[in-house]
């Protein structure tokens, strides 16, 4: 008899509403629950968000009214799908930068929180597009990534062939994606901060770094017209 490959279906709900228990705590068992686009916490006495919010990517909705925060995890950041983050009625001073990744949040709730002047100035009068991307835009810049590492793909009877032959000659080819100016957009980047899709400051990265190669060809994607202005 052919075995039967069950199929994995979509849950047939997608929204949690634990508002007005008196929770104090959130058992780890409910970020488990990664299909969630729906969660209300709030009324609630939660003085703390557990980081592990971050595995509830989907959600959209996140309602924290009501409680008695006086911090928000960065890894809420990771919930880069929200559109309305209600935080109505705690004790938020400031919000983390890493907030300033979740560039699909049409609404945040923020009043009844002794917030910061600067931070409740700009939601007041500017909204919440302005005060995510003022977030965003003051991340302290993170450490430079590791080094690449390249992989050498030679097979060993063809170096030991290439070091036979007096007249074997080799030569090397590199190819880098610029992404051109046009490209780099905070619609299409929604979540990078503006001063890193500058290219005055990708510029002068992407330059050292064709530079240190050293490499005899050079091809350069998604240039256009930066191309010119690059080289």
């Amino acid at each position: 008899m052919r075995p039967v490959i069950q199929k994995k279906t979509e849950s047939s709900w997608n929204a949690l509403d634990l508002g007005g228990m008196r929770l104090k705590n959130i058992a780890p068992a409910l970020f488990k629950y990664e299909h969630l686009t729906t969660l209300y916490l709030n009324h609630n006495q939660l003085s703390h968000i557990p980081p592990a919010i971050a595995s509830l990517h989907h959600l959209t909705v996140l309602d924290l009214s009501c409680n008695v925060l006086e911090t928000l995890p960065p890894e809420l950041g990771m919930c880069t799908s929200l559109e309305h983050l209600w935080l109505f009625d705690n004790n938020l001073e400031t919000l983390p930068f890493e907030l300033g990744t979740l560039h699909q949040l049409k609404l945040l709730g923020i009043e009844g929180n002794p917030l910061q002047a600067a931070l409740a100035n700009i939601i007041q009068t500017q909204g919440t597009p302005a005060l995510i991307a003022y977030l965003r835009d003051s991340c302290p810049v993170p450490m430079p990534p590791p080094e690449r590492q390249f992989k050498d793909i030679t097979s060993e009877a063809d170096r030991k062939m290439q070091e036979a032959d007096p007249y074997n000659d080799t030569f090397s080819i590199l190819t880098h994606n610029i992404l051109c100016e046009k490209a780099a957009t905070p619609a299409m980047y929604g979540y990078t901060p503006s001063w890193a899709l500058a290219w005055s400051y990708r510029k002068e990265l992407i330059l050292t770094e064709l530079k240190s190669r050293d490499t005899d060809i050079l091809c350069l994607q998604v240039c256009f017209d930066t191309g010119r202005r690059l080289l």
